[in-house]
Formats: structure tokens, sequence, C-alpha cells
């Protein structure tokens, strides 16, 4: 307590029932706001009504009101029930928003999957073409002859072909490449033998499995027959050729006409054309029949 202690022979009177509910006023005033009312008797006022001598410079006690303390617990057990509810609900929604979270994730990842494996497909196919025309060191000419004397030799200059693994062999010829060597003939050749705006290419195919010739010495030759799938001018044909085949180096084959080989020109519907140049260049005649041969080099 505080100031100078009471005189000697005045005991203090206290009530009770005042300092119990003081005393858990304090307690209560520790947890919640503080509703002091201030003012009122001295706690240490004696009973008998005496003069507080000796305690004039002590701090007056003040009342607590525990009406209002009582007040402020019940809100505050209000509140903590709401907060509690509260706490609860957003449990909840979390919870609810997690489980939404984690089923929108898992179709990403499943979808991801195919994408990841069929990588792995592509890279490990392998390719169907064993072997490839190599442009540069190939050839196939033919001659015309004019005037029943005359004869010229004419080349293409445009090829591209492959030998599958299984012995398919593909070469397709460019017409609009032919080279005659004279411009306006070329474009002659162009317009009215080939008209390669309708008919721009010729393709033959065959069958040989150039891999049976690997057991050969680089430089050794051997002879083969083969049947050509001509397909020139709208119209398919076969032909009958001998070829020679050539080991000529580690991973190369030559594979070429041993003679020429004989094509007729009403065989693939090309018989106006070559009325058409006999007439445009003034000729007596142009031979029907054109010798065709190739020189082709397939790289490994």
């Amino acid at each position: 307590m505080q100031g100078a202690p009471w005189r000697c022979g005045e005991a203090p009177q206290f009530s009770t029932c005042r300092f119990r509910r003081f005393g858990a006023a304090r307690r209560r005033l520790a947890l919640v706001s503080r509703d002091v009312e201030p003012g009122g008797a001295d706690a240490r006022t004696p009973v008998d009504g005496g003069s507080r001598r000796g305690v004039t410079g002590a701090a007056p006690r003040r009342r607590v009101s525990t009406q209002g303390s009582h007040r402020h617990q019940c809100q505050e057990d209000a509140m903590g029930k709401s907060m509690r509810k509260f706490r609860g609900r957003i449990t909840v929604v979390a919870g609810a928003a997690l489980l939404a979270a984690g089923c929108a994730e898992a179709p990403a990842e499943t979808a991801s999957a195919p994408s990841d494996q069929s990588a792995p497909a592509s890279d490990a196919a392998p390719s169907s073409k064993a072997w490839a025309l190599d442009p540069a060191q190939s050839r196939v000419s033919f001659v015309s002859i004019k005037a029943g004397e005359v004869a010229e030799v004419h080349r293409f200059t445009s090829l591209e072909g492959d030998v599958e693994a299984d012995g398919a062999a593909t070469v397709i010829i460019a017409l609009d490449g032919v080279e005659t060597n004279i411009d306006i003939r070329n474009e002659r050749m162009r317009t009215l033998l080939f008209e390669t705006e309708t008919y721009p290419r010729a393709t033959i195919s065959s069958d040989i499995d150039l891999s049976q010739y690997d057991a050969l010495d680089i430089g050794e030759r051997v002879e083969a027959t083969a049947t050509l799938r001509v397909d020139l001018h709208g119209v398919e044909g076969s032909i009958d050729a001998n070829l020679f085949v050539t080991r000529i180096d580690d991973g190369a084959v030559a594979v070429e006409t041993a003679g020429p080989v004989l094509v007729e020109a009403s065989a693939f519907d090309l018989a106006a054309g070559v009325e058409a140049l006999r007439e445009v260049a003034g000729l007596p005649s142009i031979t029907p029949v054109v010798p065709v041969t190739a020189s082709l080099v397939f790289r490994r």
C-alpha cells in the first residue's frame, strides 16, 4: 500500500466482499480493456469514521465496476465463439481450395506424359531409305536423229532418287531440266514434246537390292537385268534393260545401262510431239525411236 502506515492502534478495516470483488476485477482487467470508475471512498477508510491522519498523501483507491467487467467478459466470450466459427469456415474453404487445385493439376501431368513417350518413338524409327541418288555423279541422256543422219545428244539436268531397304528403287526426272545446248530447242521440247505444264516429271522404278553387291571388291563390276517401270507423259509402261553394277568405293554403287535402252515415242503418247517438233524446225524427219542411256550413283 502507498503512503504512511496507519497510526498505531488504528487497525484498518476492509470489507471482505469488496476486496474479493476488487481482486477479481483486476484479473479481468489483465485480459480485457479496463473499465474503471474513478473516485469513490477509499477502501482503507476506518469503520469508526476516524480521520485518515498520516495518509494525506496516499493515492486514493479506485472502485471497479464489476458490472462493466462482466459485460466485457461476455463480449469477449461471444467474440471468441465468432472467431472460432470464422476460423473453422476459413479452414473448410482453404481445404476445398486445395482439393480443387489438386484436381485441376492432375490432368496436366497426365496430358504431358504422352509427349515424353512419343519423342523417343520418332527418334527410334529407322529410315527406310538405304541408298540415296548422288545427282552430281549421275546422268540420264538420250539421242535424237533428224533428217535420217544427224544425231544429237541431250540430257536431263535435274534428277533425284533412292533405293529402300527392301530393294525398291525410284528415280525421278524433272522434264523441265532437259538440256539440248540450244535454248530455243529446250523450250520447244518442254512445250511441244513433253508438255511439262501438264506432265512435269518422268518416274522410273524397279527392284534391285544393292546390298547384295557389298561383297564386291572396289572397282569390280557385275552384270544384272531389271524390268524398268516407266511413267512418262501420263502413260505407264515397262522396259527390260541390261545393267552393269559397279562397287566404286565403300558405301557407293554405280548402276549403268549396259547399252542404250530404246524408247519408242508412240508407246508413251509422244508421237504427236515429235511431229510438232519436225514441223516447227522445218525438218524432213525426226526418228521416233530414241536411245536412252543412264549412269546412276547411289550412296549409303
